[in-house]
């Protein structure tokens, strides 16, 4: 076999296998998972030196991200060592030094450990995008890594499905301790499968898009346009069109509020950021999301009761979220510039305390909110900032792209799905969806540039 054939066969198998189990989100699982991508990346630098092949794009179009992404990463090796400035160390080294005669340096982080296993994830995220980026320049490589991971959604859906309906309330051949009348197919959180479910229907709905694409435009007339539906029917295009309810039932199923509602917001991105494209049709592109959006409807009607009960109980919970969230920002104002250390929320939330709030958080349930206390506002603003460049270069794909510009759709739309419901919960933090995320943002950002400018 060939060198690029053997990379993209280790990628995918990084991306397909991470769910299990858990989400990857177990100390043993997301270090196999890191030494894999490691793996992988130095297979990329050994072929890419022997072989002699070239970055996939121009260096200045990836220090666009690189550079950013990059700061982060120093920033968060700043927090691990001891020789940086001490006026920037936590309070917390203070306290302790001296104690039993042990004389310990000063650092930002307040955990080393985890914040040297969150830099680890981050970086396997990071790894997962940069081979995604170079090897899915080539159109076909996009389409079908996109293929492999909306089939491996399906699977998982339909694991989720089976395990469901035969009410054998388990995660493979573990006994569920939670969410037990959730479906979570092989994750544990239902708001965590949500979102690989919501990204998985927004990728299937997207390559649907793309099969259709010449329906989508003004290129056939309406004969013509049935016609060719009829024609083009394949085992690929079923595929499609059997895994989008299958999607739409199992995120149902899961009862999550936040998941649905994000999930609705990314369609809706993909479906506006289609009808955009210099190919399609305005009237036929919003006859399409009309009837997604419709199917969606009636799927909700069906089987949505349960969703729509959690949604009637949305004034209950805000109100404690607020106060929580008002909680962390309070704690953000003491260490504003430099953090705790990226992977402390936990380490810090011991000391996020309020008697009207019972329950113990070991997650900010807000992204934004847990990355700033974790690496400071700034370092946390420029992570955004990576993700925001990448989701702008997807729109401007969108306007400027000739051909194959779904990728960038589904690229905007994914950060869309992600971003909102990042604002409600932590499921981007979980490495499975992590590491889903970051390839369809490598496909979409690789897609995004046209070849002649």
């Amino acid at each position: 076999m060939r060198f690029l054939p053997i990379l993209f066969v280790l990628m995918m198998l990084i991306v397909v296998l991470s769910p299990l189990p858990f989400g990857s989100n177990r100390p043993w699982a997301w270090s196999a998972t890191a030494l894999a991508t490691g793996t992988m990346l130095f297979y990329w630098g050994m072929g890419t030196t022997l072989k002699n092949y070239g970055l996939a794009l121009s260096s200045q179009r990836i220090l666009l991200v690189a550079v950013p992404f990059s700061l982060v990463l120093i920033w968060i090796g700043i927090q691990l060592v001891s020789f940086s400035p001490s006026a920037w160390h936590n309070p917390i080294w203070q306290q302790v030094n001296g104690v039993g005669g042990l004389e310990v340096s000063g650092l930002i982080s307040i955990n080393a450990y985890e914040t040297a296993t969150a830099f680890m994830r981050l970086l396997t995220y990071g790894g997962v995008f940069w081979v995604a980026l170079n090897l899915c320049r080539a159109p076909h490589r996009a389409y079908n890594a996109l293929l492999i991971f909306s089939l491996a959604g399906f699977l998982y859906a339909v694991y989720g499905l089976v395990v469901e309906f035969n009410d054998t309330n388990s995660i493979l051949w573990f006994k569920k301790w939670a969410y037990e009348n959730d479906l979570t197919s092989i994750f544990v959180n239902r708001n965590n499968y949500a979102t690989y479910a919501g990204l998985g229907l927004v990728v299937t709905l997207g390559l649907l898009f793309h099969e259709f694409r010449l329906v989508m435009s003004d290129r056939l007339d309406a004969r013509r346009s049935i016609l060719f539906i009829f024609e083009s029917l394949s085992l690929r295009l079923a595929f499609l069109i059997i895994a989008t309810p299958t999607f739409v039932t199992a995120l149902l199923l899961t009862h999550s509020r936040a998941g649905l509602a994000s999930t609705i917001v990314g369609v809706t991105v993909l479906c506006i950021a289609s009808a955009f494209t210099k190919i399609a049709h305005r009237t036929r592109s919003l006859v399409l999301s009309l009837l997604v959006a419709g199917v969606g409807g009636a799927l909700f009607t069906l089987g949505g009761q349960a969703v729509s009960d959690r949604m009637s109980q949305l004034d209950n919970s805000i109100g404690d979220r607020m106060d929580y969230y008002q909680l962390v920002v309070d704690k953000i104002t003491e260490f504003p510039f430099t953090g705790v250390g990226y992977g402390n929320f936990l380490a810090a939330s011991w000391s996020i305390r309020d008697q009207n709030i019972a329950v113990f958080w070991d997650k900010a349930h807000n992204s934004y909110l847990e990355s700033a206390l974790e690496l400071g506002i700034p370092a946390a603003l420029i992570l955004v900032l990576t993700i925001a460049i990448i989701g702008i270069v997807c729109i401007r794909g969108i306007f400027q792209r000739n051909r194959d510009e779904i990728y960038s759709a589904i690229g905007i739309a994914a950060i869309a799905l992600v971003g909102v419901h990042s604002l409600v919960d932590f499921s981007v933090q979980i490495p499975a969806v992590a590491i889903g995320f970051s390839l369809i943002l490598g496909v979409a950002y690789s897609q995004a540039w046209n070849s002649k400018t």
